[in-house]
């Protein structure tokens, strides 16, 4: 800023342009009634260097970014300090024969002056030069407290007190300096620096944040004659950028060498120095290290960066390490049955995020382990989860779930489908897989089967006939099948019979006695039978009995009997070959002819349908009798013919 003007005794104001902050100062001075041209202030970091006048003669320096001092008369003043804006004015001392110029500008407004007797506060960097000054006595001289607290990154590089002063023998001059760091209101102790020395408490690296600093200069003389000038003092101080320390790092695993990635900064300098503390004993001094740390939990990570000039910063962060999930068993149901449904299963892991569980089979799990089972599924089941989180995945735990299949569909019984009416056992096979039991049933009256066997017996009952239902039903622990059936036709036994025989007593010469029975078609059998003629000779003197058995379509037979005795009849003459019988037309519309070859009595006539009804009967008294029946029902019909020694029986079919 500009320098402050002087006052001498006569008028006269003397004073050089002061050099401001970078910006150089100005011409401001006048000797007198003489016109003098001090020269102009140099620029300078800390305030310009003062510009120099006289007293139109003798030129004298003036203090950095101070006016020019000036002698008059044998009077001495001296210029104002720099600052970074303009300077203040200046003051008068009580005896009026000292003078000073105005005090230096701040980084705002410098308002305070800087004399031999001041106290007050200066701002701002300061560069201090005083010159010509002759003490009377001995005393000490303290600065104003210069701000440092404005420098912007706030970190000290450097600083250095130096001074430029004539100090013959018979004098001394001692300079110390003292340090703020809570604006002026505590100081440390005054120090003794040496000429180019640094300034006493300020380090390398340290935060100027809120630093003042003052200067004590003590001059001693034994010789009052004696003039010891100090010329110049300066207060040095270079700044250095403040680092910003800032790290990433990898996924934070137990076990894993986790990258740390340095991402600290600086505006300008460099940095050249990494230190890092991992909370766990570990260190490093590479930029991009890595650690492994061995245990699970909370660490705090601390880097501190120093740059090429001293200037630190320091980061820290708390991280956690974590580690692979470590999951339980599953726990759920490990037996079930087969079938729908469904089930929950779970398995924990302190520190997973995800789960992810799957199951063998057409089973279907979800995320969260509920299990929808498929009804067709049996046997051993695998049931298995795994647990991520951002360390992995970890190791499957698995269990094995029993499904106990349920009792199979029986196979269709294989046995007799149809039968005929009458008692009997058939037995029914069937199978049926994981079956523990069978139970038979049989529909009918009467009709039993056997139960706890894969096979199933049926009795018969003997009046039965109709269809019966054969069933098999398996169970287990399970439940129980559904059932299968097969039909069972069991046809009625065809009806069968013998008609009345009007003899049934025989000698053994009888003729040969013809017989039918009905229906038609069946077999005779019995001793003396000759297919359908019972031969009394053949059979002998007895009792014989003599079945018909007719077989119908369906394999099913019927069996009528009649017994017989023959005699030995001696003196008994037999008629029986006498009496031959003649039956004609046949087949016939319902109008037939019996004739005898010989008739002693009358004989009886009766026709028999083929299901055994009696259709016709009469009393025969001729040997030739003529035989009108209508509306007789085509078919096959039986003519019995009694006499009073044989009987005889004659087919007729009946035509339309």
């Amino acid at each position: 800023g500009n320098g402050g003007a002087i006052s001498v005794p006569n008028g006269n104001s003397r004073g050089g342009g002061g050099g401001g902050f970078l910006t150089d100062g100005m011409r401001t001075s006048t000797c007198g009634s003489a016109s003098v041209t001090p020269e102009s202030g140099s620029s300078f970091l800390n305030g310009g260097v003062g510009g120099l006048a006289g007293t139109c003669s003798t030129p004298y320096l003036g203090g950095f970014g101070g006016g020019a001092g000036s002698v008059s008369s044998g009077w001495r003043s001296s210029g104002g300090g720099g600052g970074y804006s303009g300077g203040g004015g200046g003051q008068t001392n009580s005896n009026a024969t000292t003078h000073s110029g105005g005090g230096g500008g701040s980084f705002n407004t410098g308002a305070n002056p800087l004399n031999a007797l001041a106290t007050t506060t200066g701002d701002g960097f300061v560069t201090l030069e005083v010159g010509g000054i002759n003490y009377v006595s001995p005393g000490s001289r303290i600065s104003p407290a210069y701000d440092f607290s404005k420098v912007d990154p706030k970190c000290l590089f450097k600083s250095e007190v130096s001074w430029n002063a004539t100090v013959p023998s018979g004098s001394s001059m001692d300079v110390e300096c003292r340090y703020s760091t809570d604006g002026t209101t505590t100081w440390s102790a005054w120090q003794s620096v040496l000429n180019g020395g640094s300034i006493p408490g300020l380090t390398p690296g340290m935060n100027m944040n809120n630093i003042f600093i003052q200067t004590n200069v003590t001059f001693s003389n034994t010789v009052s004659s004696i003039t010891p000038e100090l010329h110049a003092l300066t207060l040095e101080v270079i700044d250095g950028a403040i680092p910003t320390a800032l790290f990433d790092f990898g996924v934070p695993c137990k076990g894993e060498a986790i990258q740390f990635t340095d991402l600290s900064s600086i505006a300008k300098d460099n940095i050249n120095d990494w230190d890092w503390d991992f909370g766990d004993n570990n260190n490093s001094t590479n930029q991009n290290p890595s650690n492994t740390f061995a245990s699970v939990g909370n660490y705090n990570v601390t880097l501190i960066v120093t740059s090429d000039k001293g200037c630190t910063s320091q980061f820290s962060q708390a991280i956690y390490i974590d580690s692979l999930p470590v999951l339980d068993i599953p726990a759920g149901i490990l037996s079930r049955c087969q079938g729908v449904g469904s089930g929950n299963y779970i398995s924990m892991a302190a520190n997973a995020q995800t789960y992810d569980w799957t199951i063998t089979g057409n089973n279907i799990i979800s995320p969260i382990g509920t299990v929808d089972w498929d009804v067709n599924f049996h046997g051993t089941a695998e049931i298995c989860v795994t647990a991520t989180n951002t360390c992995g995945t970890s190791i499957p735990v698995c269990l094995e779930v029993v499904v106990n299949p349920q009792p199979e569909t029986p196979t269709t019984p294989v046995g007799t489908l149809e039968r005929c009416e009458g008692s009997g056992v058939d037995v029914y096979m069937s199978s049926s897989n994981f079956a523990d039991n069978f139970m038979w049933t049989v529909s009918g009256a009467g009709n039993t089967v056997s139960q706890a066997s894969p096979n199933g017996t049926v009795n018969w009952a003997s009046t039965f006939s109709g269809t019966a239902d054969v069933c098999l039903t398996t169970a287990n622990n399970c439940g129980v099948s559904s059932d299968v059936c097969v039909s069972v036709l069991v046809n009625p036994l065809p009806e069968v019979s013998l008609p009345p025989f009007s003899i049934t007593k025989f000698c053994l010469d009888h003729p040969a006695f013809n017989m039918a029975g009905l229906p038609s078609g069946g077999v005779f059998a019995g001793k003396g039978m000759t297919g359908s003629s019972f031969d009394a000779g053949l059979a002998g003197v007895g009792a014989h009995l003599i079945t018909y058995t007719y077989t119908d379509l369906n394999g099913c037979e019927g069996i009528a009997t009649v017994n017989f005795e023959v005699s030995a009849c001696t003196g008994i003459e037999s008629l029986y070959n006498k009496i031959q019988v003649y039956v004609f037309p046949n087949p016939t519309k319902g109008n037939f002819i019996i004739e005898f070859n010989q008739l002693d009595e009358p004989a009886i006539a009766n026709l028999y349908s083929i299901s055994g009804k009696l259709a016709w009967s009469s009393k025969i008294n001729n040997t030739r009798t003529e035989v009108a029946i209508p509306d007789l029902v085509p078919g096959m019909y039986f003519l019995q013919l009694h006499t009073g020694v044989k009987v005889e029986i004659h087919k007729i079919v009946v035509s339309r």
